[in-house]
């Protein structure tokens, strides 16, 4: 005697695809959540960094839905420098956005002291913050701790 199970086509096809879609949703919102308890970390590493000059740093975290997941950005022009730092003897760094960032922070319009400041940067070069990496490693357990807490519910 046989006994076969059709699962093509079937109720139980249909029913697990029903709780996979449902799981998928689940995952989903769980990041896009995790994402944005990231920003806010990256935020405050920023904020104890001291890395706030105008604000444009912070106000340039974003969370961002793409084809397969989250994705935690930071759209600033100097995102790349904040968190990769820069080599020494690079090209020398632009004058300007230096002059005003020592005019704002260090009330300084001398631009011998200035020049020596944009003189220092190229040497000696600027260290990194790494603030998206920290924030990362974080996310990863959160993540993890998030979709065990979310996929331990019981189907529906």
């Amino acid at each position: 005697m046989r006994v076969f199970l059709d699962l093509k086509g079937s109720v139980v096809e249909e029913t697990l695809k029903r709780h996979l879609e449902s799981r998928m949703k689940q995952v989903q919102a769980g990041a896009f959540d995790v994402a944005h308890r990231g920003a806010a970390e990256a935020v405050r590493i920023t904020k104890v960094e001291n890395a706030i000059d105008l604000g444009e740093y912070v106000r340039g975290f974003q969370v961002v839905k793409v084809q397969n997941g989250v994705e935690l950005r930071n759209d600033a022009p100097h995102a790349i420098y904040v968190e990769m730092g820069r080599r020494p003897m690079r090209p020398g760094p632009p004058y300007a956005p230096i002059a005003a960032w020592a005019q704002r922070k260090l009330g300084i319009t001398d631009t011998h002291r200035i020049w020596a400041i944009r003189n220092a940067i190229h040497v000696r070069g600027i260290r990194p913050k790494f603030i998206m990496r920290r924030t990362f490693r974080q996310m990863q357990g959160w993540f993890k701790d998030e979709m065990i807490r979310r996929l331990r519910v019981p189907l529906p």
